[in-house]
């Protein structure tokens, strides 16, 4: 929370415009009120036992069927109306807390355009690739779906994009449930 400090400095004068920033857990009766008897959570719970067609096709232990779903929310140019919004969460929730990889950081890409992405699937034996050429960015996704990664599999394909895509900087990640 940022609030005004409306306290005394050392010489005893009051200074309006000092902004400080107290961080606070929540009390007992707070996350009581969030988790016991919330008719929000309680619905969202709802909402998400709710029919699930990847399930009902049987293909929810499927991976490559699970990358091509992601794929396609992931890609801004389908048909699923969200435009660059879920490739943006998505990249950003990737990248918190990855600054000291460098460039890009999960506030650029919060702040980015992202509408030009090129999501390839299976691309380079790469589950799925996104390319941002105007911001030079490259994104690798390899999915897991109950198996692991090989060895150096994703420092593998970090070097292919590289050895392709000189002036692009490739960040890697492995999916997981």
């Amino acid at each position: 929370m940022i609030s005004f400090d409306n306290t005394p400095r050392a010489d005893g004068r009051r200074d309006k415009a000092a902004l400080t920033t107290h961080y606070a857990f929540p009390t007992p009766k707070e996350l009581e009120d969030l988790f016991v008897n919330n008719r929000d959570l309680q619905r969202v719970a709802a909402y998400l036992n709710r029919f699930n067609p990847i399930r009902t096709m049987r293909m929810d232990g499927m991976e490559i069927r699970h990358s091509s779903i992601l794929a396609w929310l992931l890609d801004p140019r389908e048909t699923h109306g969200l435009s660059d919004r879920f490739l943006r969460g998505f990249l950003c929730e990737a990248m918190r807390g990855q600054s000291a990889l460098g460039s890009p950081t999960a506030l650029e890409i919060a702040q980015a355009d992202l509408r030009d992405a090129e999501v390839r699937r299976e691309w380079q034996q790469i589950d799925i690739f996104v390319l941002l050429p105007r911001l030079n960015w490259a994104f690798v996704i390899e999915n897991k779906f109950h198996s692991s990664q090989h060895e150096g599999q994703l420092a593998k394909y970090a070097e292919r994009v590289k050895s392709i895509f000189e002036a692009a900087s490739p960040q890697h990640h492995g999916l997981e449930p």
